[in-house]
């Protein structure tokens, strides 16, 4: 029992109270990149950080630049289909979504510093890359539904508003705890003080999940590129990023067995009870804001068919608002005068700073000839290092230290090894192209276990997947060039809605498994 109480405050610590608190999980979301670029870097699973002269080079290695031999300006679309698998206490369920938007864009200009061939020249060119990308995207569907005998949301109200006084949760509509306590989803432990119970004690609900995310995350480019004697390739960016992100979670709760829902005539109720029937909890939150980056890079040349890279990538310092509010109805029973109960939270908003982990990628290339190439990548991404901070001074009313959250980051991250690898082979004006990467597990075992549904005092083990296999062509003319790319993403994770802690305490886990299919359209001019 004392360990399982352990782990359970371990989870708590990562999910705070206020279900739109920041904490561990926004650093990750934030962190994690999809497989982004040109329709012909996605095709070659964007293992390109040694190859260069693509618009891609820009972020992953910008050295990449040095190797352009002419001005490019291209765009690709992309359309992503998402379908979603949620596995909930034994009940599976599916939703799907698309949405159709640009990838990237951009325009290299070439700057030849060496027209005539001088064989003593060093210094053969400098390129100016002014790119834009969609590194992430966060549009997902998730909905699921099974009978919960454990708990119910409503214990997560009564843990939020446990130790405040019922006459500030009268007028308080700024926390869960305020909202529950007005619809009558909690009320007063008699004989306690400061102390409250759930309409739906011991859960024996029908339980419902849906949530809805979108939004991107986006990065402006502005680097140069050199070409040293053909043999060595430097290049710094500067990265502005942007993030907006939306997220809509309901959860709805039903007594679907009459176990709560007439005191009087339901032998098998405890003390803890009064009439409740349904719940319905809503809850909007949305995040935007932006930071900048910086990138260095080296592409080395020993031999002309082979190719090193290596670059480095600084955290993201991020400045980010957060807008939330949320809701409860809560009916209870039919012959009451007033079945239901609704009320709204006021608008909240709250300013922070995000640092992301710094990233560092080492690239291998091997050209054969005019018939094609293949290439690999291992990038290295410290998630534990990502930080929250206030945007407010010590002392000032409204700073926060986040001491927990980044203690639970320090503990529920660790550092990634990321593994991109792919290839192209050329039929004249054609190519045909393929590649793969592997994202390496950012959680530790303590942050991905989950508790059973069938024993609450069990827990297994859930190991989080983030992998994808591509395949493209392209077509190559004089100046005009077009390629098409295919990538599919596999991606599993879990969620939880609310999350209890203490001894015998039960949180409910969806497990996630998305399929992400990305069709690219890339259109571009060399001149």
């Amino acid at each position: 029992m004392i360990k399982t109480y352990k782990f359970i405050i371990v989870i708590f610590a990562a999910f705070p109270f206020l279900l739109n608190a920041q904490s561990g999980w926004d650093a990750l979301r934030y962190s994690y990149n999809d497989v982004f670029g040109t329709a012909r870097s996605q095709a070659c699973g964007g293992a390109f950080s040694a190859v260069g002269g693509d618009l891609s080079t820009q972020s992953m290695n910008p050295a990449g630049l040095g190797i352009y031999q002419f001005s490019d300006l291209n765009m690709t679309t992309s359309l992503r289909i998402v379908s979603n698998q949620s596995d909930f206490m034994g009940q599976t369920a599916f939703k799907s979504a698309s949405q159709l938007s640009i990838n990237n864009a951009g325009y290299v200009y070439f700057n030849d510093l060496n027209p005539d061939g001088d064989k003593d020249r060093k210094w053969q060119s400098v390129s100016f890359g002014l790119t834009y990308n969609q590194s992430a995207n966060y549009k997902r569907e998730i909905e699921a539904e099974a009978y919960n005998p454990h708990s119910s949301i409503t214990d997560f109200f009564v843990q939020s508003a446990n130790g405040t006084p019922n006459n500030q949760l009268e007028t308080d509509l700024y926390s869960y705890g305020g909202i529950a306590y007005y619809t009558y989803a909690i009320d007063t432990l008699t004989g306690q003080t400061n102390a409250y119970f759930p309409a739906f004690n011991a859960g024996r609900v029908q339980q419902k999940v849906e949530l809805s995310q979108s939004g991107r995350k986006q990065e402006w480019n502005f680097g140069v590129g050199a070409n040293y004697d053909n043999k060595l390739y430097l290049g710094a960016n500067l990265g502005i990023a942007g993030i907006k992100y939306g997220q809509n979670l309901y959860v709805g709760e039903e007594d679907i067995n009459q176990l709560h829902t007439i005191y009087q005539n339901n032998p098998n109720a405890g003390p803890l009870e009064f009439p409740s029937e349904k719940l319905d909890f809503n809850d909007r939150f949305n995040t935007s804001g932006s930071g900048v980056n910086f990138s260095a890079g080296v592409i080395y040349r020993p031999v002309d068919q082979f190719r090193i890279g290596v670059s480095v990538k600084t955290p993201t310092f991020f400045f980010l608002t957060d807008n939330f509010d949320f809701s409860v109805s809560h009916t209870q029973q039919r012959t009451t005068t007033l079945p239901t109960i609704y009320q709204e939270s006021e608008k909240m908003s709250s300013v922070y700073r995000l640092r992301t982990p710094y990233e560092v990628t080492t690239g291998l290339m091997y050209l054969f000839g005019k018939r094609g190439f293949i290439s690999a990548d291992v990038n290295i991404t410290d998630y534990q290092a990502s930080r929250l901070r206030s945007q407010y001074s010590v002392g000032d009313p409204d700073y926060y230290s986040y001491e927990s959250e980044n203690a639970a980051i320090r503990e529920g991250f660790k550092m990634a090894v990321n593994y991109r690898l792919g290839g192209e082979l050329r039929l004249n004006k054609f190519r045909i192209r393929a590649g793969g990467n592997l994202s390496g597990n950012a959680i530790t075992p303590a942050f991905s276990r989950y508790q059973d549904e069938t024993n609450v005092s069990n827990f297994r083990d859930f190991v989080p997947v983030r992998y994808a296999w591509s395949a493209g062509a392209g077509w190559r003319g004089q100046s005009l060039f077009i390629d098409l790319a295919y990538v599919q993403q596999h991606h599993k994770d879990f969620y939880r809605a609310y999350t209890l802690y203490g001894p015998g305490s039960f949180t409910p886990t969806v497990l996630n498994t998305t399929k992400t299919g990305i069709i690219s359209l890339t259109g571009g001019i060399g001149f």
